[in-house]
């Protein structure tokens, strides 16, 4: 959301324009930046082209390129995979000792964190209930315990994981797409399925051709049967419901019962209908008090909660979720957690993620490269 220009060399200049600096002076420190953070071959590219980590890094560049005296940072590593968010933690950590910069880290994610940061300030409830600089002994044995455990139901899913049964719920078959998806084959039997691999793999891709979003440009893709180049967004939604990484992009009303009512609304269910869909899901997904509220003006956690809610309303038998733990707490992220356990036993879902503790909880793990 803080990217503004159309390539990478004019998205470095922004912040210098608005400051007044002289054409000289700027010219030479957007040069500095450029070689520092390594854009020098990609200058001239369209800012939409780019990976997550390179945005991140992007961004990071737009700001020091000011040399501000404190850098804060919302959650630098968020919708990144392992590779990158050892990157950009390590491109921080340059930063701030090259630059004698304070800077300050807002995350959830600890275990890049602790061997780098001089202090740890914990929150809980808007209050300060902790605040060390012993970070190594105090954190890092219970991070590293939690980190092993996952670890080793990863790679015990990793060997014992097959498909349920060959009833195939999503049939992939030689999926092309430009030069992004090359001959993919993934077939989905119903469960707890997730969706791994690096940033700018094509994981987002994929799930876009399971509702039509995307239609391949060689292969086909099935849906209960159907091909999906020969059937609707609007019908195969009905099937598959997708919740994207950011919840405010499928927000369109200004009330969440407004907003949970808005899909079936749309595909002709009738009034009674909807308020009955809307109360049992709203009571499921425990949103029942915040049925007035903006959807705009909720909490992460919250928002991906109306998001899930807005989708299960059209009452389909596959739910996609795109990187659903992006920016949630660990509370948010257990409630999360029971809804896709809820879920799995009704429905099929299929999650794409980095969250290797998501991923753990898996019945079933593609990982695309």
């Amino acid at each position: 959301h803080q990217l503004f220009s159309f390539d990478v060399e004019e998205e470095i200049a922004y912040g210098l324009e608005n400051f007044g600096y002289s054409r000289e002076l700027m010219e030479n420190k957007v040069k500095k930046t450029l070689k520092e953070y390594h854009f020098e071959s990609i200058k001239e590219n369209e800012i939409s082209t780019l990976s997550e980590g390179m945005k991140k890094r992007l961004a990071i560049a737009s700001v020091m390129v000011l040399e501000p005296e404190i850098l804060i940072l919302d959650e630098p590593t968020a919708n990144l995979d392992p590779k990158w968010s050892n990157k950009i933690i390590t491109d921080i950590a340059k930063i701030t000792r090259k630059n004698n910069t304070t800077t300050i880290i807002v995350e959830h994610e600890l275990d890049l964190l602790l061997n780098k940061v001089d202090r740890v300030i914990v929150m809980k409830n808007g209050k300060i209930i902790k605040d060390t600089k012993d970070t190594r002994s105090e954190f890092a044995q219970k991070e590293q315990n939690a980190i092993t455990t996952n670890l080793r139901e990863f790679n015990k899913l990793l060997i014992n994981s097959h498909p349920a049964s060959l009833n195939y719920v999503i049939m992939v078959q030689k999926l092309w797409y430009h030069n992004i998806l090359q001959d993919i084959n993934m077939h989905i039997s119903g469960g707890f399925v997730s969706i791994i691999g690096p940033n700018g793999a094509g994981k987002t891709t994929i799930i876009m051709h399971f509702n039509g979003l995307l239609k391949p440009t060689k292969g086909k893709v099935l849906v209960d049967g159907v091909d999906t180049r020969k059937s609707s967004v609007a019908s195969l939604s009905r099937k598959v419901g997708i919740v994207f990484q950011n919840p405010e992009l499928m927000f369109f009303e200004d009330s969440v019962e407004k907003e949970l009512s808005f899909a079936p609304k749309n595909i002709g269910i009738n009034a009674h209908d909807i308020e009955e869909r809307v109360d049992k899901i709203a009571k499921q997904l425990n949103l029942e008090k915040l049925l007035d509220r903006n959807p705009f003006t909720l909490s992460s956690g919250e928002k991906q909660r109306v998001a899930i809610a807005s989708v299960l309303t059209l009452e389909p038998d596959i739910i996609v979720l795109d990187e659903p733990t992006l920016g949630l707490c660990p509370k948010n992220k257990k409630k999360l957690l029971s809804i896709i356990t809820n879920l799995k036993k009704e429905k099929t879902v299929v999650v794409v993620t980095h969250d290797l503790e998501l991923v753990s909880r898996s019945d079933y793990i593609f990982v695309i490269n």
